[in-house]
């Protein structure tokens, strides 16, 4: 009689990562202090951490963000160097659109004679010393809750460097964004003096064409490009963002976009308007309280922004010469949509 062979218990050995110093637990450190700090080797090679640049590593665990890759650089930024370009302009919190946000990518700037930094997820540029001009730019860590300060361009050089990169409209709205608003970061005079410093270098023409085109009052980028599509189309230029008024005087909402001497509105209403009853409620009952008030209303989508605008375009002219507009002699031209 065969008997069953006993079974064989096979021991798991559970091996223990080596606990980090504390100076270097949830935040984003330099590889070489973390060595000098007794750290091994092997160990920065550990699943728990990442490395985001050369020489750097950061928690595996924590939400990606500006904030975190702009902290996790400067533990291996030069001294000197400062943030620009589109990674300034996200620290800035403008409204940058999808075909230049580039979340991997870290832009940053060196006076010359010192060469571009370079490097895994580093994108450099050297920038003329008579052009320099940096200011820190203050930002919340949304992890840790602390404040920190991270040195960038100023926003007048900023806005001439993404002249190289943006379209025509998003440089506008970008534009719009930083002399508009509760705290503006800088004014329209200020581009224009950076315009006439910043002749002869790369996108130096498009900043100097569409720096007559800003307005304060935009509230947003498709409020921006819609704007300047009307405009571009050759329909009246709107007033942006003011009171509107019923018959008696009084005031009935604050619109997007409205043309006074007809009595004409437009507004941009993009997915957040849809996404719940009670927002396309109050949506309803606005457009009531403007044609109660003796205003005709339009409402523009995100398929009239970054679709075919044409269409919106023509419903708003062929309402308008019914009110008694005169179109420029060269008539309406059709346009193109903005890129997302």
């Amino acid at each position: 009689m065969l008997r069953p062979k006993p079974s064989r218990v096979q021991s798991v050995r559970v091996t223990r990562r080596r606990p980090l110093p504390p100076q270097f637990v949830g935040e984003p450190f330099a590889a070489s202090s973390a060595v000098a700090a007794g750290v091994p080797l092997h160990r920065l090679g550990a699943r728990d951490l990442l490395s985001p640049f050369h020489g750097v590593r950061a928690p595996a665990n924590e939400a990606s963000s500006i904030e975190r890759s702009v902290r996790a650089y400067s533990k291996r930024m030069r001294p000197g160097n400062i943030f620009s370009h589109v990674t300034a302009a996200k620290l800035y919190h403008l409204p940058l659109p999808l075909y230049v946000d580039d979340d991997a990518t870290i832009h940053v700037s060196a006076k010359a004679p010192a060469r571009a930094p370079s490097g895994r997820n580093v994108t450099g540029h050297r920038m003329a010393e008579d052009l320099w001009a940096a200011r820190d730019v203050i930002h919340l860590d949304p992890e840790s809750g602390e404040i920190f300060a991270s040195p960038c361009v100023t926003p007048e050089l900023l806005w001439t460097q993404l002249a190289t990169v943006l379209d025509r409209v998003d440089l506008i709205a970008i534009g719009d964004a930083m002399i508009g608003g509760g705290t503006p970061l800088c004014s329209v005079e200020g581009l224009a003096r950076q315009v006439e410093r910043w002749k002869g270098m790369p996108g130096a023409a498009l900043a100097a064409k569409s720096l007559g085109q800003l307005r304060t009052g935009s509230l947003s980028r498709p409020e921006s490009i819609i704007r300047v599509s009307f405009v571009d189309a050759g329909l009246p230029e709107p007033e942006i963002n003011v009171p509107v008024h019923d018959r008696a005087g009084r005031v009935l909402a604050v619109a997007d976009a409205s043309w006074k001497r007809y009595r004409t509105l437009a507004e941009y209403e993009g997915a957040l308007h849809f996404g719940s009853r009670r927002k396309m409620l109050n949506d309803l009952a606005r457009h009531e309280r403007y044609r109660d008030g003796g205003w005709y209303s339009f409402r523009a989508t995100t398929d009239d922004v970054f679709g075919d605008p044409n269409p919106l375009i023509g419903r708003i002219a062929r309402h308008l010469l019914a009110k008694g507009w005169t179109p420029s002699p060269d008539g309406l031209r059709r346009i193109g949509s903005a890129r997302a």
